[in-house]
């Protein structure tokens, strides 16, 4: 019976960890036939080690490696990472769950109460493991890969430290023997809260120097503009002096040259704020396997800040509607256009068809800004797409 449940336990935490990876990748559908064989996978380790044929250590080990083959059978691009994620997610909830387990075998007495117990921490942990790992694969892609080597050894520590890989169960031999189970699950909870400090730090640090990167570039493509602006007298004469001179093909020419050259300056949204925004929004979507595709320019007199929450829900929601609709290589189009005072944002996107879209956080702040600016919020949908459409009045310039 032991073993009929520990099976079925790892089968679990198997669907958690097939959903974590398929969370990370975003553009993978669930596959019945690909979570067969990662569970498979996971149950066969589980059976060897719970027959001493596998030590523990061995086992995470394969365990891990098992895990850095199947992202790559499902064509991911970083596997370290969410590799030495997930068994840190798997460390915190043994390590609970162990600490817990030696504390009710020495308090509670009889089989079928500690049998309870057991089956109680294990399937609450697991849950919260199940929900903890969706919640990072959510963030994992704004993380930056340096991360593994300080998952890594948070995982060899946590380990270590509380004996998780110890086979003699008579005699405990490991750091924190002997200490209160209070103090190891305040010394898991601290190692736990150090790595999430730091996960924090990094991820605030890649979205920092991606900002700046974004903003480096409207900075430039703004000066170029300038410096267009100032040679334009000098164009025109030239092309003025091409057409006296009858030089039809030589004026064509370049006066395609001088469009290329405005379109690729006017490919900003008219703020450099907003261009920071959709630099940003544009590079996680491509990340994620998805495009991004602007157009269009807002005054200069625009409400900067809220047009930036405004487009970032609106953006945020479009993303995550097109990874959960199955289209391959989703396409987002987003546009702004003036008429007099009154600008016009619309965000179209794939989503699944006859999804219902229930108004969370991000569509109340859209409306609320909206109404504040005297305007309204509208959403259509048919067809397997989305088109969210936002009226602002503009003050006066």
């Amino acid at each position: 019976m032991t073993a009929l449940f520990w099976m079925l336990f790892n089968g679990l935490l198997a669907g958690a960890e097939y959903r974590f990876f398929l969370r990370c990748l975003k553009t993978r559908p669930f596959q019945t036939r690909t979570l067969t064989l990662y569970a498979g996978g996971r149950l066969v380790l589980t059976a060897l080690a719970l027959t001493g044929w596998l030590p523990p250590l061995a086992r995470q080990a394969v365990h891990g490696f098992g895990m850095w083959l199947f992202l790559g059978r499902l064509g991911a691009e970083q596997r370290l990472y969410p590799v030495a994620a997930a068994l840190s997610g798997a460390a915190l909830l043994e390590g609970t769950c162990t600490v817990l387990m030696r504390w009710a075998a020495a308090e509670l007495h009889g089989a079928w109460l500690g049998a309870g117990v057991q089956v109680l921490l294990s399937l609450t942990l697991a849950g919260l493991l199940w929900d903890g790992l969706g919640r990072l694969a959510e963030r994992l892609p704004a993380a930056p890969p340096v991360l593994t080597a300080p998952c890594l050894f948070w995982l060899y520590t946590v380990r270590s430290e509380l004996g998780l890989d110890q086979t003699d169960l008579s005699a405990p031999d490991y750091p924190l023997a002997g200490a209160a189970p209070f103090w190891e699950l305040a010394a898991l909870a601290g190692a736990a809260a150090a790595l999430w400090g730091l996960f924090r730090l990094s991820e605030e640090a890649a979205r920092s120097n991606a900002r700046a990167r974004a903003l480096d570039q409207a900075l430039n493509r703004e000066e170029r503009l300038l410096i267009f602006q100032h040679d334009v007298n000098n164009h025109l004469a030239v092309l003025s002096g091409l057409i006296e001179r009858n030089a039809s093909r030589s004026a064509q020419t370049y006066a395609g040259t001088l469009q290329a050259e405005c379109a690729d300056l006017r490919t900003g949204s008219g703020l450099p704020a907003l261009d920071v925004l959709l630099a940003e929004k544009t590079e996680q979507a491509r990340k994620n396997g998805a495009a991004l595709h602007w157009k269009g320019r807002v005054p200069t007199n625009a409400p900067a800040a809220e047009l930036c929450a405004v487009l970032g829900n609106a953006l945020d929601n479009a993303l995550q509607a097109s990874l959960r609709s199955g289209v391959a290589g989703p396409v987002i189009f987003a546009r702004a256009v003036q008429r007099q005072r009154l600008l016009i944002l619309e965000v179209e996107n794939p989503a699944p068809e006859n999804e219902t879209i229930q108004p969370g956080t991000g569509l109340r702040s859209i409306r609320r800004i909206a109404e504040r600016f005297g305007g309204s919020l509208e959403i259509e949908q048919s067809e397997g797409r989305v088109r969210l459409s936002v009226l602002l009045c503009l003050p006066d310039a």
